[in-house]
């Protein structure tokens, strides 16, 4: 894990990824001194986005069976589980 302290995360928007020229330093609870990672900051366009594709997302998910969405839910179950155990290792 400590080779990836510090790593530039884009935003995520739409699964479109996206960069900024800003990032913001989010920091080690325990050491205040290392930087955890960099997050892209978002600007009042990113924003607006975000809240357009997540009216979008609702919309495609209203539409799916229940059959899917139960599908889609276990199996985000499953893989949380398993990145649980992963990072417990």
């Amino acid at each position: 894990v400590s080779s990836q302290l510090g790593r530039t995360y884009s935003l995520l928007i739409g699964g479109e990824r996206i960069t900024t020229s800003e990032t913001r330093d989010s920091l080690d609870p325990g050491d205040s001194k290392t930087v955890v990672g960099k997050a892209a900051s978002a600007t009042s366009e990113h924003i607006e986005r975000t809240f357009e594709a997540a009216v979008e997302a609702t919309d495609r998910w209203r539409r799916t069976s229940p059959e899917v969405r139960a599908r889609a839910l276990l199996r985000t179950a499953s893989l949380m589980r398993a990145r649980r155990y992963e990072l417990a290792a």
